[in-house]
């Protein structure tokens, strides 16, 4: 592996593409993910389109960053229109949540990267934290938008700079966690799916991991999430 950036950045278990690069360039005192991507040859400037982003590209970023190929081609989502790859399941790829960085302030008081399971618009809670996630700046004095196009880090706003870590979201009650527990059983180990899909009932099993998650929610009414 050869490495491009003077402090190596280790990604942590489920942290998006975008969290890597982000905090990669964050760690090696540069202003932007342009930096990052400059020394990749590649023309983009943020961190936005990094999950659909060519596989050659990807695989540059491994390089640069001194990771194994896996590490930053796992967190590729494809460049397909219709589907999106996630953690080994093909979904609809209108659940990714392009220019909006979802995020659990508590999630980020734990370790600050982005999840990887918050680009996916069902998934509107923490299972780490149960906690509900935010897409807006807590600070009473802003409330914009949180993005990724001029995102500094992945914990602070990128129009206030205020740390989000320092705020709260609502906890998810603890009658629904079962059920959403069983869900993010899906995005786990292939295992765990394995195990998971044969508890379920027969004619159920067939269905592909975007429609069981569907009927999952119109079925358990958890919470208000759009799929």
């Amino acid at each position: 592996m050869q490495r491009s950036v003077l402090l190596p950045y280790e990604p942590a278990a489920g942290e998006s593409l975008r969290s890597l690069v982000l905090n990669a360039s964050a760690g090696n005192y540069c202003t932007s993910v342009a930096g990052i991507l400059r020394l990749c040859g590649s023309p983009l400037q943020t961190a936005a389109s990094l999950p659909s982003c060519s596989i050659q590209l990807a695989s540059e970023l491994a390089n640069v960053l001194g990771l194994k190929p896996s590490q930053t081609l796992d967190r590729h989502y494809g460049t397909s229109d219709k589907h999106l790859a996630f953690a080994g399941r093909q979904l609809p790829r209108s659940w990714l949540l392009g220019k909006v960085r979802r995020i659990s302030p508590a999630a980020l008081r734990v370790n600050p990267h982005h999840r990887a399971l918050h680009d996916l618009v069902p998934f509107t809670f923490c299972p780490e934290t149960w906690t509900l996630t935010t897409d807006r700046c807590l600070s009473p004095n802003c409330g914009k938008p949180l993005g990724w196009r001029k995102a500094v880090t992945t914990n602070v706003c990128n129009h206030c700079l205020a740390d989000q870590r320092g705020f709260e979201t609502e906890s998810v009650p603890h009658d629904l966690r079962p059920h959403l527990r069983l869900m993010c059983e899906l995005f786990s180990s292939q295992k765990r799916a394995a195990t998971y899909r044969r508890e379920l009932a027969e004619p159920i099993r067939p269905l592909s991991y975007g429609d069981i998650v569907r009927v999952a929610w119109l079925l358990g009414g958890a919470i208000n999430t759009p799929c």
